[in-house]
């Protein structure tokens, strides 16, 4: 960077820090603007810039702070901004913009959260996720009409639903029907807008179905979004496992059953391969064995193919995987009709041990 361009950056945070004069502050933030995007983000974090814009957006006038939220925005394309500014000094200048300003100042500050929420930088995240406003403010993003804004939303919350904190808030805010109103909204759980809204989705519910929400996911149609999920053809095996293991959960109350059975088990089924890791199939496992309990899950996974897969895994699967798809046959073996594709499959031999 050139000196001139280095002398400018230092003059302008003195100002915002030191100046009293509204139009002088506004100045310097606008100037700062324009020098974030002219690629000098890094300086400007550097020279301290991100606390001075922060402090403008707090206190300082109307024109001082359309001109901070825009630097701010620009600056938080540089990872390095995100411990230092709103997440460290209070989100509620940036909320409040995001909530009810209007053009610029609203678009500056939504997208200045959207880059918070996906950064990664940990304080950041838990700020964002013990942040009620915050956490509405995604859900209600969600719930509108923009599909940008949407996918912003729901992209940030798969971040944010990660925190402690998270799901406890999310659900709170009316997170899982807007979730399921949205991943749903192409009909047949099949998410409208690419796999990557339908991950998206998938990852918060997986967050959300943990006790003590459960019965909120199931009750509230979440299953058969992560039942769809898992026939995107690039599901990354974090998600896998994280929807899998969800399902073990859902799979225990009676919606969750239900749309277990209604939604198809070839997603899971299809997992029952040997290239599948280890934990993801004692998840897959646990939820047809749940199934197998009643005589309608059972029918449902022998009707699902399962009989030939479970038999490969007693005889090449690991002792807890072979354990499991055992006593599944077992299960399958009290309904006669399913029997034959027991024999043809080679299942008498394990269930013989």
């Amino acid at each position: 960077m050139v000196g001139k361009e280095a002398g400018a950056i230092v003059a302008c945070v003195l100002m915002l820090q030191r100046s009293r004069e509204a139009e002088v502050v506004a100045h310097a933030a606008a100037t700062l603007a324009r020098l974030s995007e002219a690629g000098h983000r890094v300086e400007i974090v550097q020279a301290g810039g991100v606390e001075a814009l922060t402090l403008v957006l707090r206190t300082g006038g109307e024109a001082g702070r359309l001109a901070a939220v825009h630097a701010i925005a620009s600056l938080a394309q540089e990872a390095t901004s995100h411990a230092l500014g709103p997440a460290k000094s209070g989100l509620e200048p940036l909320l409040e913009l995001a909530i009810s300003g209007g053009g610029e100042a609203h678009h500056h500050a939504a997208r200045t959260l959207y880059l918070l929420a996906v950064g990664g930088e940990q304080s950041t995240l838990t700020a964002l996720s013990t942040s009620n406003a915050a956490i509405t403010w995604f859900v209600s993003r969600l719930k509108g009409r923009e599909e940008e804004a949407q996918l912003e939303a729901v992209t940030s919350l798969a971040e944010i639903s990660k925190q402690p904190d998270a799901p406890r808030a999310i659900v709170a805010a009316g997170g899982v029907p807007a979730l399921v109103a949205y991943g749903g909204a192409g009909g047949a759980g099949a998410a409208p807008r690419g796999e990557a809204s339908a991950q998206a989705v998938a990852c918060v519910l997986a967050q959300l179905a943990a006790p003590p929400h459960t019965e909120a996911v199931g009750d509230g149609g979440g299953t058969p979004l992560l039942v769809a999920a898992l026939r995107g053809g690039d599901v990354n095996a974090t998600l896998t496992l994280a929807a899998v293991g969800a399902l073990r959960h859902l799979v225990g109350t009676a919606a969750g059953s239900a749309s277990l059975m209604a939604a198809g088990l070839a997603p899971l089924v299809s997992l029952l391969q040997s290239s599948t890791p280890e934990a993801a199939q004692v998840h897959v496992l646990a939820v047809l064995a749940a199934l197998a309990a009643q005589p309608a899950g059972r029918r449902a996974v022998g009707g699902a193919g399962t009989a030939v897969p479970l038999v490969r895994l007693t005889e090449g699967g690991r002792a807890a995987t072979a354990s499991a798809a055992t006593a599944i046959l077992g299960q399958l073996a009290q309904e006669s009709d399913e029997v034959p594709s027991l024999v043809d499959a080679g299942a008498v031999a394990p269930l013989a041990l």
